[in-house]
């Protein structure tokens, strides 16, 4: 496995964190306004890196019911507390080095931690080819409980971007909902 380091995203990170993330969900899936309007919210944002290079980044998002908004899979439990893992991505040329466990480990102690927000939600794009990382959140505690077929087909349209996935406007990719009680 590659040495790496774990940060908090700061401002020297926006422009790494965008690239990612066009990399690997397609161009303006985050724009620079959406990063830094998503930094403002709570949660727990972070990058991985390595080689020098930010190869890395995750979104965690923390909600309660009397937030004004909150993604439509969320059951809320009685602590009406939960945490979703918005946003998982490695480059490309890093992936399958370690570097996502990695990071997701390190998000889970510091979910565990910090915001004792449980169920923690994770969205995982169903057309990655990622079967090993499918089996690592499994081995980790989540169970999949649904999945919602072309998922991001009305936000590609909302934002006009192109997934990297299917190449598409609008796109035809699926999602499976993970939750780890």
């Amino acid at each position: 496995m590659l040495k790496f380091t774990i940060e908090n995203i700061d401002n020297k990170h926006i422009t790494a964190v965008k690239n990612i993330s066009d990399k690997c969900f397609g161009n303006d899936f985050l724009t620079v306004f959406k990063i830094k309007e998503t930094l403002q919210q709570q949660g727990i944002f972070k990058v991985i890196i390595t080689d020098n290079t930010v190869a890395g980044v995750c979104f965690v998002l923390k909600f309660s019911q009397k937030d004004k908004y909150f993604p439509e899979f969320i059951t809320f439990n009685s602590n009406n507390k939960v945490t979703v893992i918005q946003t998982l991505a490695v480059l490309p040329e890093y992936q399958r080095k370690g570097l996502g466990t990695a990071l997701l480990t390190d998000i889970l102690t510091t979910i565990e931690t910090r915001f004792k927000a449980i169920p923690i939600y994770y969205p995982f794009w169903v057309e990655t080819t990622s079967a090993g990382f499918y089996k690592k959140l499994l081995n980790l505690g989540f169970k999949k409980v649904k999945e919602y077929p072309h998922y991001w087909h009305n936000d590609s349209l909302k934002h006009n971007y192109r997934c990297s996935v299917c190449k598409s406007i609008p796109c035809r990719c699926s999602m499976h909902l993970f939750v780890k009680d």
